[in-house]
C-alpha cells in the first residue's frame, strides 16, 4: 500500500505507474487522469475560465457555438474544425480576415528554387501572397512533380475513404455519375487524339481560341460532346479557352450559337476544310 501524494488516500501497488528507471509515481492513477484531462483543456483554449468553458460546454451540447470574434451564436456547422476541436471564430469572420489580409506584392526578380537550386526568372514560380517574395519557394516544375506523389501517397493511405465517398456521391448524383461514365468509356474506346494531332489542330487555329478567338491557356473540347456520342477524334476536337469550355457544357454547337454563348467565327472553315 501507498498513500497517493495529491488526493492522500492509501491505494495498492497496482493503483501507481512505474518508472522506466524504478520507484513508482507520486500520484495514483485516478489522480493523474484527471490531471491530464484538465492540461488537455487549458492546451486547447488557453487562457479561458472555467466558467466560459462550461459555458461553451453548454452551447456545444445544443449544437452551437460563440464566434469570438464577432460574438454571434452560430450552428457548430458554421466552424473549421481541426485536431484541437472547433475553431474560434467562424467561417465568416476568418473568410473577411483573409480577404483584408494585405499580403506580399509578387516579385519580379529572378528567384532560387529551394527544391531544385536552380535561379530562374519570377514568371517559373507560382503566386502565394502568404510568402515573403509574394511567389511560392519551389519552381513550376518542382511542384508540377511533386503533385502527383502526393496525390498517390494521400489515396494510398485513404483508399477506403475515397471509394466510400465516391459511392455516395454517385448515389446522390446518378446521373452526373452515369454521365462520367459513358465520357470515360467512349475517350478510353475511340481513336484517340495524339500530341502531333493536337498540336496541329491547335496551329490551325493560330494558337487562339476556336470561339472567341482569345490568345489564352487552351483546352481541347469537343463539339459534339462524348456524353451525347461524339468521338474522341481530331476531327470532334478544337482548341478552347477554360471559359468558352465551361459555358458550352455538352450542349451542341447550334444551340450555342443561337443562344449568343459563344462566338464561332471561324468553326465553318474548319469542318469543310
Amino acid at each position: 500500500m501507498k498513500t497517493c501524494a495529491t488526493c492522500k488516500h492509501e491505494r495498492d501497488d497496482s493503483e501507481f505507474v512505474s518508472h522506466w528507471h524504478g520507484g513508482v509515481t507520486k500520484g495514483c492513477l485516478g489522480c493523474r487522469s484527471r490531471a491530464l484531462k484538465s492540461f488537455r483543456k487549458n492546451k486547447a483554449d488557453p487562457g479561458v475560465s472555467r466558467r466560459e468553458r462550461e459555458a461553451r460546454e453548454a452551447l456545444s451540447a445544443r449544437g452551437l457555438r460563440s464566434c469570438k470574434k464577432c460574438g454571434t451564436t452560430k450552428a457548430l456547422g458554421e466552424f473549421y474544425s481541426d485536431a484541437r476541436g472547433r475553431r474560434g471564430a467562424c467561417k465568416e469572420c476568418i473568410a473577411d480576415h483573409a480577404r483584408a489580409k494585405p499580403g506580399n506584392a509578387p516579385t519580379s526578380e529572378p528567384l532560387n528554387c529551394s527544391k531544385c537550386k536552380v535561379t530562374k526568372p519570377a514568371t517559373e514560380f507560382y503566386k502565394n501572397k502568404n510568402f515573403a517574395s509574394g511567389r511560392r519557394s519551389w519552381c513550376r516544375g518542382c511542384c508540377k512533380e511533386r503533385g502527383p506523389v502526393n496525390w498517390t501517397r494521400y489515396y494510398e493511405a485513404n483508399k477506403e475513404i475515397l471509394a466510400a465517398n465516391y459511392a455516395k456521391w454517385a448515389r446522390e448524383n446518378p446521373h452526373k455519375s452515369n454521365e462520367r461514365g459513358r465520357r470515360r468509356r467512349a475517350i478510353e474506346g475511340g481513336p484517340g487524339v495524339t500530341d502531333q494531332e493536337w498540336a496541329d489542330t491547335i496551329e490551325y487555329f493560330g494558337g487562339r481560341c476556336a470561339y472567341c478567338l482569345a490568345a489564352t491557356k487552351l483546352t481541347m473540347e469537343h463539339v459534339t460532346a462524348v456524353t451525347r456520342g461524339g468521338t474522341h477524334e481530331p476531327s470532334n476536337a478544337v482548341p478552347a479557352c477554360r471559359a468558352c469550355n465551361s459555358s458550352k457544357r455538352n450542349n451542341s454547337l447550334l444551340s450555342c450559337l443561337s443562344s449568343r454563348r459563344l462566338i464561332g467565327r471561324r468553326m465553318g472553315n474548319h469542318f469543310s476544310a
